[in-house]
């Protein structure tokens, strides 16, 4: 199948310095890949640069077979491209439903065509359309509503609608941020250590709702995760990362055995072995309950 997301000898300098180089990757219909790394690794970076929050200094990002190379994060999410972000950033004084509400405006793939005074007119139109509660007003917000709630439905989130976003459980809260980039109608979504802070229950509950999510929207899913059990659990691909260059690419089985990925992370292969089965116990926790044993990224990181 053709890839709706792709990367093409991708890199990026900071004043001289590689963040990442010779990046490639292709995402599409029905994928689900993972890209993972030790600290600094450029997973973030690479993300970055696939959802326009960084523009590459070589190579070139196309979604649909198009270059989207400086374009904008909010155009390339209309293209279809969506994410969700290692730290949550949801709308924590709104309720649960209106988070996704927002994010159903965002992704309405009309919106990048009109420009200049085609743009403005619509806008305005929009406004007075709204504020006269208009008939099409009335029913553009019902079919809002309802894509919104087909999203929380399918993250098991639907019974939370009311309750606003700040008093979810941790773990709620990733699920509702990856219903909110669902409600922007992506082909491809783009999952930042979606696990992160979850306790191991939580985890096994995600794993199979990514893995439905693919299966019933017909997505590309691209997951950047430190945990190994899940990563390992539900990738078909994977592709490994080292101070920005790509140092192994392929199934599970193959990406756990390489001499490369094994020193790139622990040093050795028992070391590597060892962070497996404490993975598979869920022995250790971190400050939030997350049962990491290798050590976490943070964007700034990346």
């Amino acid at each position: 199948m053709t890839a709706w997301l792709s990367a093409e000898g991708v890199g990026i300098e900071f004043g001289g310095l590689k963040a990442l180089s010779n990046f490639n990757l292709e995402v599409g219909p029905g994928h689900l890949l993972g890209l993972i790394g030790p600290n600094g690794a450029g997973k973030t970076t690479a993300f970055n640069l696939l959802t326009g929050a960084y523009e590459p200094t070589s190579g070139q990002v196309r979604v649909g077979g198009v270059r989207v190379n400086g374009k904008r994060p909010h155009q390339i999410t209309q293209r279809g491209v969506a994410r969700t972000f290692q730290n949550i950033r949801l709308f924590k004084e709104l309720s649960v439903l209106d988070n996704v509400k927002v994010a159903c405006l965002a992704g309405a793939p009309a919106a990048e065509k009109a420009t200049g005074w085609a743009a403005l007119a619509r806008e305005y139109a929009g406004w007075w359309r709204a504020f006269l509660r208009t008939r099409g007003h009335a029913e553009q917000e019902a079919n809002i509503t309802e894509l919104a709630e087909r999203m929380l439905d399918l993250m098991g989130m639907l019974e939370h609608k009311t309750e606003v976003a700040k008093d979810l459980p941790y773990g709620k809260q990733r699920r509702l941020e990856i219903a909110r980039a669902l409600a922007t109608r992506p082909k491809v979504l783009l999952l930042d250590e979606p696990a992160a802070g979850m306790n191991p229950s939580e985890k096994v509950e995600l794993m199979g709702l990514i893995r439905d999510i693919r299966d019933r929207l017909s997505l590309g899913i691209l997951v950047i995760e430190h945990d190994m059990k899940l990563v390992m659990g539900i990738c078909e691909s994977i592709t490994v990362l080292d101070h920005g260059e790509t140092i192994a690419v392929g199934t599970p089985e193959h990406v756990r055995s390489d001499p490369k990925v094994i020193e790139a992370y622990l040093g050795d292969s028992t070391a590597f072995a060892k962070h497996e089965h404490q993975a598979d116990s869920g022995s250790r926790s971190d400050s939030h309950g997350d049962p990491e044993a290798m050590p976490r990224s943070s964007e700034a990181d990346e």
